[in-house]
């Protein structure tokens, strides 16, 4: 569970500085096609990497007999797993294969279930956490919580503003305003996030 968990660090990481670039450097991603997809490319391996963690961490619990983390579990499994979707889907049509996902209208949600799912497991997990032996590292299991409250409260945002202006449908098409109030939102949130992935690195199983 430690090398997963590893895995995941790298690919929420990567997953943080791709949608940070993006939002501000958008010019990048328009000028050059091969970079374009190779960053998808790995945006898709990133987020599978964070599916194929919590694919782990059900298994986990199912042998732990971990009962009150298996719905949670699933929960965000499903969540991420449509996340993966969106990511397949843009890497695809880099290539100009098309029509093989959900309707168009649907998109602008999975976002928003994908942050929903992770609250729940946080919230879950930091009333189970892997040992209570640890006091303060247990006590610090509130930062995801936080975190994932924080990007919850932004895609909630996001997805306000799609229905009610049709202006935007992800963070990098904010106005530069807006941009600068929620990007050290989404920063305090990604670190607060990150603490989970850490604790489960160096607490967990090998």
């Amino acid at each position: 569970m430690k090398r997963v968990a590893l895995f995941a660090i790298i690919g929420i990481s990567y997953l943080f500085l791709l949608r940070t670039v993006g939002t501000f450097y958008q010019h990048i991603f328009r000028e050059n096609l091969t970079l374009v997809q190779i960053t998808k490319a790995l945006a898709l391996l990133a987020v599978l990497a964070v599916v194929f963690f919590f694919a782990c961490f059900l298994r986990y619990c199912l042998r732990k007999n971990r009962t009150e983390l298996k719905g949670a579990t699933v929960f965000v499994l499903i969540g991420y797993i449509l996340m993966t979707g969106l990511y397949l889907k843009d890497l695809l049509s880099l290539f100009n294969v098309s029509g093989i996902f959900s309707p168009y209208f649907i998109e602008p949600f999975i976002p928003l279930v994908g942050s929903l799912s992770l609250l729940v497991f946080f919230i879950v997990f930091y009333k189970n956490p892997l040992t209570k032996s640890r006091k303060n590292a247990e006590r610090f299991l509130i930062f995801p919580v936080i975190g994932a409250t924080i990007d919850l409260a932004i895609r909630s945002f996001i997805l306000l503003r799609y229905f009610w202006f049709r202006d935007v449908k992800w963070l990098a098409n904010l106005p530069d305003k807006f941009k600068i109030i929620v990007t050290p939102l989404v920063f305090f949130s990604f670190l607060m996030i990150f603490y989970f992935f850490i604790y489960f690195y160096k607490y967990a199983e090998k």
